[in-house]
């Protein structure tokens, strides 16, 4: 039996008055002089854990109850004390329980007396919120009860005379007040009393998030349960009173003579200040989460750097487990705790989306109504605030989740470097905890998808009526924006340089974290589900597209270019380096997704069903192209740049692994589009296809945009082993070239003066489209129709023949023409000189895939110029003077400005490149029957091409271009040699070779050239 005095000071200790029921919580006892040397007392003092365990017995005689009036059933000696009066005590126990004395109230006490175990205190703190919890869970899941409401409604005499009954209500607003203020109060003291003491005994941890998580869900179902009483009544009172019934009905048996209107109110107030509670406890949660990550990550680099060292020296034996001595913690309780933390986290999340949605989104008019103007405004202005304090809680969360995410990374990388390690087996004893971190760390990395998931929704069904409330749309586009939004290490302002190298080392753990993202909503939209449910603003998924594409992957090319996790160099990342293969696959993945992932752009809401129209299909498809292609231009692509840099320059390029991602994006669309056979596919490929070559044509096609369309269509068009899908991607892409160039007149004559009137529109447009493109451009298009003249021989597709006839006219008036060297075979015009680039690069990529030259001008429907060139060496030898023309040049000064001179200047160095690449086509197809003769004729207009070349004072990207290919030329043509020449025909192209690489420096120049498209 406890003495009198044990008792009188566990009385004292709780708050209670000894002498009669009453309790003496109404101040606050614990701040006053005599709890506090009551306190010191019993923490120095050898008897003070029975005076306080004398307490707990005296507490848990209490029982919660919320109902008032109620005092029936009280134990005996226990008063009639309220749920308020009665956590307060708990929390006085619990502060005594952790809290020391301080020195001074020590000495006053005790001196000579030493503080009892902490351990033991925090043991009897846990306890104390176990008791407490479920006395609350108790006491809550009574008022849930049907029991616990009633009928019994007060309300105007229009009200009562009417025969329409009014739902059920609560039986007592005073008790639905009492509790909330004991779970404020408690919510409160969490954070205030218990939170502090926690990364100092972490056996709190789970009492404290998981009870609070329990009963804040029960709790917060008492409000929805209050809501929707007051929703019902409004419904009731306005049809049969009206709007003045609201200001005059009390409800059940309130006291104070309330009506609904200022319950309403009340009700927001309180869900407003609840709300602000909740995110307190999930930030101070984030607070223990980086502290306990802080010790992983500290633990793991040092294994890191010690493994290095290892390496570096080849030791074998004692350091690698140093790290683990210094934590008294496991490292599986490390990765445990951060797992509840995540756990808790999450479900605060859901909670305050489940209710706050049931709050603010759902009968938001009749709230209004109810509660006036004022009412209105309130409403509007918790939901602003709850808006904010979701956004921020989200962005802090993925932010830990990214880090998180990176440290497992880490870990699951650094697992495949020992398990590779020979030395591994002489570590000893220390290989087992080192390799437990590893293990431990590593598991992390599915646990971080799975709360994520849980919190954007991506695994909810939202179709589900029990999941009505949670405003799934909402909540993923702002996780999408969240994403968009996080802030970079651009931003870091710690003074720290190491907090701001670990925030750039999570690129590629955001990268790939968004990937996941990505790869559930392209899942969900698989299983025919509807995707504007889930994302109702379409923007969100631009955005998000956006950013991952343009500013995520960007940010991550070290770690392919350098396959390494810290951004440095291979050799120097201490086994942080990523492999090909893992590099390969996560860019492969990346590309099927975003191409997945494209065909959900643009989507309105409703999404485009199966039942959908052909213009609604059209116009979803059209939106689609036209983004995708802008983002293929600079500066459009720029737009999207980090928001969080303030000095970020717009860069007038894509960047080139973004760019070289977007073009694989658009290359497997085509593939894929092709392969399929649904009018949404057909409509799909077709009409990107034809985009493609209408802007490749188009003379306000911007240059770099030009040679990323260039480049694709190049790809669609040169398959080196086609499949079925290739073959028609590869079939529509040239019908669709052939088409545009027609109706473009691409390489119809400009002083074409027999045309009858009705042509004049497309003579002129032939005109305007030379006299606007840039030396650049020209040969770009020159590019594209090389390969499309092979794509076309190879497939036996036939060529149009108004394309037909401006190949022939050339080839029998100005190439295959008895005309003298100073005739109109040398052009000087830059019109005719666009035109005559543009038929030989058809010409080019014709005679690469042909048998003989017969074929090739049977192709093209040409006579070879009649009877004076009948033979094969014939028409050899006029394409050479041709060639040697175009080269030492002739004919009139062409009459024009100076800025066109120099326009014509670039045109003829560009010709001049053309008519090499025609040389080396020539050599191959004509390789049997090429005479010695020729070969050295051929070798002399390398070699004389190349001096030429190499004696302009200005280098430009034309004359390495000509250099480029003189050099290619002249290796592709020395395979052809034959038994019977003479050694000086071989000399001829090894010394034009040589010549290149000697003086020009061709080799340095190789990396400045532009963009390679071929």
């Amino acid at each position: 039996m406890a003495s009198t005095n044990d008792n009188e000071a566990a009385y004292q200790l709780l708050g209670w008055s000894t002498n009669n029921s009453m309790n003496s919580n109404s101040t606050n006892i614990e701040n006053t002089e005599v709890w506090k040397s009551l306190h010191s007392s019993i923490r120095t003092q050898p008897d003070g854990t029975t005076k306080f365990q004398n307490a707990m017995k005296l507490l848990s005689t209490e029982g919660i109850t919320f109902q008032s009036n109620n005092v029936s059933g009280q134990e005996e000696g226990s008063g009639n004390r309220d749920a308020l009066s009665i956590i307060k005590s708990y929390f006085r126990l619990i502060k005594c329980s952790l809290e020391s004395p301080t020195q001074m109230q020590a000495r006053s006490t005790n001196a000579e007396s030493k503080s009892n175990d902490s351990d033991q205190w925090s043991k009897l703190a846990s306890e104390l919120l176990k008791r407490m919890t479920e006395s609350l869970k108790v006491a809550i899941q009574h008022e849930l009860s049907p029991s616990s409401t009633s009928t019994n409604i007060i309300t105007s005499t229009a009200a009562t005379n009417n025969s329409t009954s009014l739902p059920p209500q609560s039986s007592n607003n005073n008790s639905q007040q009492l509790l909330s203020q004991t779970i404020q109060y408690y919510l409160t003291q969490i954070q205030t009393t218990v939170h502090p003491h926690i990364s100092k005994h972490i056996r709190l941890l789970g009492p404290t998030y998981r009870s609070l998580n329990e009963l804040s869900d029960l709790y917060i179902q008492t409000l929805t349960q209050e809501k929707c009483n007051l929703d019902r009544c409004v419904d009731v009172i306005l049809s049969t009173v009206g709007y003045k019934g609201l200001l005059v009905t009390s409800i059940g048996n309130n006291k104070d003579g309330s009506s609904v209107q200022t319950d309403l109110h009340q009700l927001n107030k309180t869900w407003k200040q609840t709300n602000t509670l909740l995110y307190s406890a999930s930030f101070s949660l984030l607070g223990l989460l980086d502290n306990i990550v802080n010790v992983i990550q500290s633990s793991l680099f040092t294994f890191i750097n010690e493994s290095t060292n290892r390496n570096k020296k080849s030791l074998s034996g004692g350091g690698g487990g140093s790290a683990m001595k210094k934590n008294t913690m496991s490292p599986d309780k490390q990765v445990k705790i951060v797992i509840f933390i995540l756990a808790r986290i999450t479900s605060l999340i859901l909670l305050d989306m489940r209710y706050d949605e049931s709050f603010h989104m759902n009968d938001m008019n009749k709230a209004s109504i109810a509660g006036g103007a004022k009412g209105g405004r309130e409403l509007q202005e918790v939901g602003e605030e709850s808006g904010k304090s979701r956004k921020a809680l989200f962005t802090a969360f993925i932010q830990r989740l990214v880090r998180v995410y990176h440290l497992s990374l880490m870990a699951k990388h650094q697992q495949e470097q020992q398990s590779s390690l020979q030395h591994k087996q002489q570590q000893g004893g220390d290989k087992k905890p080192l390799l437990l971190l590893l293990d431990s760390i590593s598991s992390l990395h599915p646990k971080v998808e799975q709360y994520l998931s849980k919190i954007l929704l991506l695994d909810t069904n939202l179709s589900d009526s029990s999941n009505k409330n949670i405003g799934g749309g909402s909540v993923v586009c702002l996780g999408l924006d969240c994403f968009v939004n996080l802030p970079s290490s651009s931003s870091c302002t710690s003074s720290s340089n190491e907090d701001c190298d670990v925030m750039e080392d999570t690129a590629l753990a955001k990268l790939l974290l968004m990937k996941y993202v990505l790869k559930k909503l392209v899942a969900i939209q698989g299983d025919n589900s509807e995707l504007s449910l889930l994302l109702p603003n379409p923007h969100s998924l631009i955005d998000y597209y956006q950013s991952l594409l343009f500013v995520d992957v960007p940010k991550c090319h070290h770690f392919f270019d350098r396959g390494s996790l810290d951004g440095g160099s291979a050799s120097s990342s201490g086994g942080k380096d990523l492999s090909s293969h893992r590099t390969r696959e996560i860019l492969s993945d990346l590309v099927c997704l975003l191409e997945q992932a494209s065909h959900m752009l643009c989507r309105r809401s409703g999404g485009m069903k199966k039942g959908s129209s052909g213009d609604d299909w059209q116009s979803i498809i059209t939106q689609q192209h036209h983004l995708l292609i802008r983002w293929l231009a600079a500066p459009a692509a720029s737009t999207q740049l980090d928001k969080t840099s303030t000095l970020s320059a717009v860069s007038s390029k894509n960047h080139p692994m973004a760019n070289e991602l977007l073009l694989h994006i658009l290359h497997r669309r085509v593939l894929s589009s092709c392969s399929a056979n649904d009018t949404y596919s057909r409509q799909d490929a077709t009409h990107l296809i034809t985009l493609l070559t209408q802007l490749l044509f188009h003379q306000r096609t911007e240059t770099f945009h030009r040679q990323n369309i260039a480049t694709l269509l190049v790809r669609l068009l040169s398959v080196p082993k086609r499949t079925k899908k290739q073959t028609d991607a590869t079939s529509l892409t040239i019908n669709s070239l052939w088409s545009t160039m027609k109706k473009a007149n691409v390489i119809g004559s400009s002083n074409n003066d027999t045309q009858r009137k009705r042509k004049r529109s497309k003579v002129l447009a032939a005109r305007s489209l030379s006299s606007t493109l840039t030396p650049d451009n020209v040969n770009t298009i020159c590019t594209v129709l090389e390969s499309l003249a092979r794509s076309t021989v190879l497939s036996r597709t036939s060529i149009p023949s108004e394309v037909s006839l401006e190949i022939k006219q050339l080839w029998e008036e100005d190439i295959l023409s008895s005309t003298t060297k100073n005739g109109k075979r040398f052009f000087s015009r830059s019109e005719d000189i666009d035109r005559a680039m543009f038929i030989i690069s058809l010409s080019t990529g014709a005679i690469r895939v042909s048998q003989n030259l017969d074929n090739f001008f049977s192709a093209f429907g040409c006579n070879a110029g009649g009877a004076s060139t009948t033979t094969t060496d014939d028409k050899v030898i006029s394409i050479l003077d041709f060639i040697e023309l175009q080269f030492g040049g002739g004919g009139k000064k062409s009459s024009v400005t100076a800025s066109a001179s120099g326009h014509n200047a670039t045109r003829k160095v560009m010709m001049k490149a053309n008519c090499i690449r025609l040389v080396s086509a020539l050599s191959k197809c004509i390789a049997n029957d090429l005479s010695e003769s020729q070969f050295n004729r051929m070798g002399s207009i390398l070699k004389n091409a190349t001096v030429s070349a190499s004696s302009t004072s200005n280098e430009s990207v034309q004359t390495l271009g000509l250099r480029y290919s003189a050099v290619s030329a002249a290796s592709k043509m020395s395979s052809i040699v034959r038994s019977d020449f003479d050694e000086g025909s071989l000399k001829v192209c090894i010394c034009t070779s040589l010549f290149i690489l000697t003086h020009c420096h061709i080799c340095d120049a190789l990396p400045q050239l532009p963009p390679l498209i071929s």
